[in-house]
């Protein structure tokens, strides 16, 4: 329903309240369903939020999800980066977003290390083609700033994928979580660095 409620939603509504519920929703439910769910609904309403705020909130709520517990839920917000590249900009790409989805590639479950490795590739094909034509910086971050974003032609992929993962992986919501491996615990200090450069507290505006 929120993927249809969040374009009619004002400000405060939308990109604070919504955003704060989502933040509880990942932080203290423990179904890792739900955890999950919260992240692709999140992917679905991005294009929604306000500029100004949207790339902070996303890498906030989708760098949070890496360190999730349940597996699905770690490669479903690996997976909503990827979907939401055009909403980052090429700096936070660089200094925030590789370094989060870096640590993922030595998680103790494959298809989580697998999304890690697609994703890291898209967001470098990006730098690489700007570092070789910097004309193109603007084309690559002209999403970035605007509130009229239609959708992509992974809107229809990125739906399939969040429901074949969610049935596939619904039979381990009744075993313990998986915890992340010895050297992702390790390296989640410098992870969490990087989130909370992104977690800032935002007002409505004026």
């Amino acid at each position: 329903a929120m993927l249809y409620l969040a374009p009619k939603l004002n400000y405060k509504n939308l990109n604070i309240e919504l955003m704060k519920h989502f933040s509880r929703l990942q932080t203290s439910d423990d179904q890792g369903v739900i955890r999950t769910n919260t992240i692709v609904c999140l992917g679905k309403i991005a294009a929604h939020l306000n500029p100004s705020l949207r790339g902070r909130l996303l890498i906030s709520a989708f760098g949070r999800g890496t360190q999730d517990p349940f597996g699905p839920s770690r490669q479903a917000s690996l997976y909503a980066l990827n979907h939401s590249e055009r909403f980052f900009t090429l700096k936070d790409i660089a200094t925030k977003i590789l370094p989060i989805v870096c640590h993922a590639t030595i998680d103790p479950e494959l298809d989580v290390r697998q999304q890690a490795f697609k994703t890291i590739q898209v967001f470098i094909k990006k730098l690489e083609t700007v570092s070789e034509k910097p004309e193109l910086a603007i084309e690559m971050e002209k999403d970035v700033n605007s509130s009229n974003v239609g959708g992509t032609a992974n809107e229809t992929s990125w739906t399939s994928w969040a429901l074949t993962s969610l049935s596939s992986n619904i039979g381990k919501l009744t075993t313990k979580p998986q915890q992340p491996s010895v050297n992702l615990t390790l390296a989640k200090s410098d992870s969490q660095t990087a989130l909370a450069t992104t977690s800032t507290t935002t007002t409505p505006a004026k």
